[in-house]
């Protein structure tokens, strides 16, 4: 029996043996591949940052946010001082498998910006209460964060009985210029200007017209017969009754001292609501179209079909006197380059008139007209546009007309002399004056052929860009968005780089790269200063980097006067809400939201209306050579997508590159990791320069499909997250789910 159970024993070791012989070959274990990656939002104002964890295969995770803080959340929020920071995650398992990654960014928080600038005067804006302003009209209210000062006049009675002053010495026989902002409940006056704080109260203080809108008014003022230490700047509202609202009151020497008033209503001259602000009063034609944007009130009409100029008209009736000369004044614009015929004539056959044609653009032009009635005229004449002769739109707006001028039925506005905007000598017809070789004194190089003269200097060693330059000084505000248009041609296909920037310190500027050739091409660059601004600024045209030579003329910056966001919107910006999304307006992907070092967006008119997308108005994302391989553009939309019926997105894509590859990635805000993204999409656009339909559906959803509301747009970043070795310029349009 003892001989059976130590066989027995044996046999049950060998048979162990045997089995972890056989097992340790064929059940080796593969453990999951962790894979450590983030995004994030940043909100500038506040520095504060919300992080996306798109790791896979991790269970624990530990940030470094780069400032000796660190977290062990899934997706943390974290605020920040103005810097740049290094974070970084890893991201772990069960397992023991671990993986590392790291993203640089920078933080800005914006310094308040200075106040507002009341001049001689002390809390123009009321913005710190009533100090220190004086009188029983002193009262100060507040709404949506804006002070200001609101009397309500119940009794009408002397103008002086209801006084807001605020004592300021006077200079006498110095000039001033009042400028603040007014508006009432109804239409009715007041008194405002200068004076004495002590009798005799000797003062100039002109009516104005108060309306229901806003105004600013700028009055020009002499103190010719008094003045001294007890003076005042004085607003006298007893003599009607009503509501009377003031505001950013500003008072500085200066002026011609006509005690005039140039501010208040549009003064349409012998015609009626030359501004349009009353609809279609007193205009006639069949381009009568009225549209009011911002507020503004104008004359758009588009013309589809061409034919007889005369086949698309906007008129009003007017007595024209024959032998008498006239000046037409108006603003007028297009959505391209095209004419229109304006003028005076009779409204009845034979429809004698005399009527220039005036050439539009894309920016606002101001024309002014110089007219004769020199074989005409009756009480049943007109001014006259007629715009049928060529497809596009036309906007007009602030149309007036008066006797004067030169008759010699000219145009001195709009398409006459070239306008350079905010430069000076932008055609170079005065030859190097304004323009320098650098931030220097040295003049650019000119030339002149057939009359026409231009910058031209021939690179002959290339080097950095800004090794040859060409500069105008000038004042850029920081903030602002302008529009740099010029003329450029070479003797080969070769780069530039044009923008606005700084002349001194770190040069921070906005520029593009723009290829030129040996054919004479306009080009029209959006720019914004963000980071940046001076009265020692300047354009800037950076040539350097390539050999050959480098013409340019005409070259024009202008402010983009939309008073918002870029592009077509006239307000603020705001994150887009909903799909579809076509940038029409001030929906979009905000720049604030932007991720990674180097890229940089914004809404821009669309440069290239060609093919399938001839819309007006795109979103334009740089990502110059150097930019980290994942920066990106995102957004967190207020509805969330259904992708129950279809997941696949569509976009207009525009590169200025071939063969790039752009990632989009679908995600939850907000999200606790708890829920899942997809995988990454990947599509690569073949073509440069021309504009491309994208297709990118995500599939395998780990959430349901109404779940994702973030969509996330890296231009250039392949499977392979190779580095940004060439600068890229995209523009995106018309992003839908269908």
């Amino acid at each position: 029996m003892r001989l059976l159970l130590r066989k027995a024993k044996i046999y049950t070791l060998l048979i162990l043996a045997i089995s972890f012989i056989g097992c340790e070959d064929d059940d080796e274990v593969v453990l999951p591949e962790v894979i450590a990656g983030f995004t994030f939002t940043l909100n500038q104002q506040s520095g504060t940052v919300t992080f996306i964890n798109i790791s896979e295969e991790a269970q624990s995770f530990l940030w470094n946010f780069g400032d000796g803080d660190t977290s062990t959340e899934i997706n943390p929020v974290k605020m920040y001082e103005s810097g740049s920071y290094t974070v970084t995650l890893t991201a772990s398992n069960a397992a023991g498998a671990s993986a590392t990654f790291e993203d640089n960014l920078t933080v800005t928080i914006p310094t308040p910006g200075p106040g507002f600038d009341s001049g001689l005067l002390t809390n123009g804006d009321f913005e710190n209460g009533v100090d220190p302003w004086i009188g029983n009209g002193a009262n100060i209210d507040t709404d949506g964060g804006n002070s200001f000062n609101f009397v309500n006049v119940e009794t009408a009675g002397n103008a002086f009985d209801v006084n807001l002053s605020q004592v300021v010495e006077i200079t006498q026989g110095t000039n001033y210029i009042l400028t603040f902002d007014a508006s009432s409940d109804r239409e009715r006056t007041m008194l405002a200007g200068i004076g004495l704080n002590e009798a005799p109260f000797t003062n100039t203080a002109p009516s104005v017209d108060l309306t229901t809108t806003t105004q600013t008014f700028i009055l020009q003022l002499s103190a010719a017969d008094f003045g001294g230490a007890n003076s005042r700047v004085l607003f006298d509202m007893g003599a009607d009754v009503g509501v009377v609202v003031i505001d950013n009151v500003s008072l500085v020497e200066g002026g011609d001292g006509s005690d005039s008033n140039t501010g208040g209503g549009f003064d349409s001259g012998l015609i009626a609501n030359g501004d349009f602000e009353a609809g279609d009063t007193s205009w006639i034609g069949s381009g009568l179209n009225i549209v009011t944007d911002g507020g503004n009130s104008f004359n758009s009409v588009d013309v589809t079909v061409a034919g007889n100029a005369f086949d698309v008209n906007l008129s009003q009736v007017v007595e024209i006197t024959q032998g008498t000369n006239y000046i037409l004044t108006f603003d007028a614009s297009s959505d391209r380059m095209r004419t229109m015929l304006a003028g005076i004539g009779l409204n009845e056959d034979p429809f004698t008139n005399t009527a220039p044609s005036v050439d539009l653009t894309t920016d606002t032009q101001t024309f002014m007209l110089q007219l004769a009635a020199t074989d005409f005229g009756s009480a049943n004449s007109r001014i006259l546009f007629d715009m049928g002769a060529e497809v596009g739109t036309v906007v007009i707006d602030n149309v007036s007309l008066v006797e004067g001028g030169d008759g010699s039925d000219s145009n001195t506005g709009g398409g006459g002399t070239f306008d350079s905007g905010l430069l000076t000598n932008g055609d170079f017809e005065n030859g190097s004056d304004s323009w320098t070789v650098g931030v220097g004194s040295d003049p650019a190089p000119v030339a002149t052929d057939a009359g026409n003269t231009f910058y031209s200097v021939d690179v002959m060693t290339a080097g950095a860009a800004f090794d040859v330059n060409l500069t105008q000084m000038l004042e850029i505000v920081q903030g602002s968005t302008y529009t740099l248009t010029f003329d450029a041609w070479s003797d080969r296909d070769r780069s530039i780089v044009a923008g606005i920037g700084l002349s001194d310190g770190d040069f921070s500027n906005t520029s593009e790269t723009v290829n030129i050739t040996a054919t004479r091409d306009t080009y029209m660059l959006s720019l914004t200063a963000t980071t940046f601004g001076a009265a020692n600024a300047r354009v800037l045209f950076d040539s350097g980097a390539e050999v050959g030579l480098v013409n340019i003329d005409n070259v024009s910056l202008v402010l983009d006067s939309s008073g918002g966001g870029g592009g077509g919107c006239t307000a603020t910006e705001v994150a887009a809400t909903a799909l579809p999304l076509d940038f029409e307006g001030c929906e979009t992907f905000l720049a604030s939201q932007n991720f990674g070092s180097g890229l940089t967006s914004q809404l821009v008119a669309n440069p290239f209306k060609t093919g399938i997308n001839t819309s007006d108005f795109v979103l334009q994302v740089d990502k110059p050579s150097g930019s980290e391989f994942f920066a990106g553009i995102q957004n967190t939309f207020a509805s969330n997508f259904d992708l129950t019926t279809t997941n696949t997105f569509k976009a207009k894509i525009y590169s200025t590159k071939a063969n790039v590859t752009f990632r989009f990635e679908l995600a939850v805000i907000p999200n606790d990791g708890s829920l899942g993204n997809p995988n990454p999409v990947f599509v690569t656009i073949a073509n440069a320069n021309e504009w491309t339909e994208v297709e990118f559906t995500f599939i395998n959803l780990p959430e349901p499909p109404t779940t994702y509301n973030h969509l996330v747009i890296k231009p250039d970043n392949d499977a392979m997250d190779s580095p940004i070795t060439e600068d890229g310029t995209y523009y995106i349009d018309d992003i839908v789910l269908e």
